[in-house]
């Protein structure tokens, strides 16, 4: 997987919601996003969370309930805008370099 920026991010008292733009999921989530959106997939429509907190300053992966209790870490939004997640292996350098990038759009809002 690839990170390809943040697209947006919600600021609360006490959290900022980060919504991270993906490509190159795995083959396997890659077909059962095709599965949803059949004709109208695309393959540019899939993210991850990421939660900062404000008092501990730390950032978190967000994650899903999906299906029997498990959880999903990435989503694809289909094309009804709504979001199906998935289980997804996260390198430790992909996590890195999207904390990074959530860290240095923090640092510009000051």
């Amino acid at each position: 997987m690839m990170f390809n920026g943040i697209e947006h991010y919600d600021v609360f008292d006490d959290v900022v919601i980060f919504w991270i733009d993906l490509s190159d999921p795995p083959r396997s989530i890659q077909r059962k996003a095709r599965r949803i959106d059949k004709q109208e997939y695309t393959p540019n429509c899939f993210g991850l969370c990421v939660g900062y907190d404000v008092d501990s300053n730390e950032f978190y992966m967000v994650e899903d309930t999906i299906v029997n209790g498990q959880r999903g870490n990435i989503y694809y939004i289909d094309n009804c805008g709504d979001k199906t997640w998935f289980k997804a292996e996260i390198t430790s350098e992909l996590i890195n370099e999207v904390f990074s990038a959530c860290k240095k759009e923090l640092l510009k809002r000051g």
